[in-house]
């Protein structure tokens, strides 16, 4: 069976995907805008961020905005895989699918990839499998780079056509080509979509090298995101533990709270940084303010308690010790978790 050609892949669109699960702030600082001033690709980013902070009544407000305003093929998308996981909606698979369908039909390549993905993963049917092979193909034609990894995996193990190997690595190929080709023009998106298959060994062998030199590439030019991918290349598969310290601290000294956290971790555990459950602690409450939500300072506390349940008393100490120098809380310090540390920690960095 022969492959169709995969066109190069669309910078506008794998742009929009990346703002989109990438966006580095919190839903709740447009707590008090008005919906009705915002435009249909910014109520769909919102309700975007939104989804991903797990608040789907903002979330299903804003993109039904979006749809009052005009058309989003990326908002009726988001509801339908609200409705496919019961997300703030009862969940309703087939009104799901339905939804994903009428965005596919519009020739929105993100919307052909998920309902793909969507219909392979049930694959209750032959017709189905077959149509979800269609959208992954016309969504890889398209562009859409997790379109060519999925329609790869559909033609590796079969779904909807003949199994045959040598296809899958030909749509692979033509995938990883498509992004070496925007990468040399000097596209981040690019930089960041192939660096991150070589950090991960994504269907090749792991090439860290040449992940840093991708992410080298970005990081030139400030993009956050790819610095965050040096960062995270140097401490979790290089172990170049100086060099990720400093990638992380002038991310974090620039106000960036993915900088904040990986300080936090590398203090909290030690690993890159001596351990110190203060200073831990103190970026920890800098990445919360970033954000604006406290859901950061909580994610060291179960590990500390996997490896040392101590540890997890002196964090949450240093979380007390600071908040009350700092006015917040009156309470004990006795490193325990109380609703007063909550309702502190939540005036602290001014949730709502």
């Amino acid at each position: 069976m022969s492959v169709e050609p995969i066109k190069s892949v669309e910078n506008n669109m794998f742009r929009a995907l990346l703002l989109v699960f990438f966006l580095s702030f919190s839903a709740k600082a447009f707590a008090d805008e008005t919906l009705d001033r915002l435009s249909v690709e910014e109520l769909t980013n919102l309700g975007r961020i939104a989804q991903a902070e797990h608040d789907y009544a903002r979330a299903l407000e804003c993109y039904r905005a979006a749809l009052e305003k005009g058309n989003s093929p990326r908002a009726v998308t988001n509801i339908g895989l609200m409705y496919l996981n019961g997300h703030g909606v009862p969940k309703d698979v087939e009104h799901g699918i339905e939804l994903l369908r009428e965005a596919a039909e519009t020739g929105h390549p993100n919307a052909m990839m998920v309902l793909g993905a969507t219909l392979g993963g049930r694959g209750k049917t032959e017709d189905e499998n077959t149509e979800a092979r269609d959208w992954l193909q016309r969504a890889a034609n398209a562009g859409n780079v997790r379109a060519m990894s999925f329609l790869a995996e559909a033609f590796r193990y079969g779904v909807g056509i003949p199994s045959h190997p040598d296809d899958a690595n030909i749509v692979r190929q033509n995938a990883r080509a498509s992004l070496q080709q925007e990468a040399d023009a000097g596209d981040n998106d690019a930089r960041l979509a192939l660096g991150r298959i070589y950090k991960l060994g994504i269907q090749v062998p792991a090439d860290h090298n040449r992940a840093e030199a991708l992410f080298l590439a970005g990081a030139s030019s400030g993009h956050v995101i790819i610095r965050r991918y040096l960062g995270s290349l140097y401490l979790d598969e290089m172990g170049r533990y100086e060099d990720a310290y400093q990638v992380f601290k002038d991310l974090a000294d620039e106000g960036d709270h993915g900088g904040m956290n990986h300080l936090q971790r590398m203090y909290a555990y030690g690993v890159g940084a001596e351990k110190d459950l203060a200073i831990a602690a103190e970026w920890a409450l800098k990445s919360a303010r970033a954000t604006g939500n406290a859901h950061s300072l909580f994610h060291p506390i179960n590990g500390l308690q996997a490896v040392r349940p101590e540890d997890q008393h002196v964090y949450v100490q240093a979380i007390q010790t600071i908040l009350r120098d700092d006015d917040f809380y009156s309470g004990p310090i006795d490193g325990d978790v109380t609703d007063s540390l909550r309702q502190a920690l939540s005036q602290y960095i001014g949730e709502n």
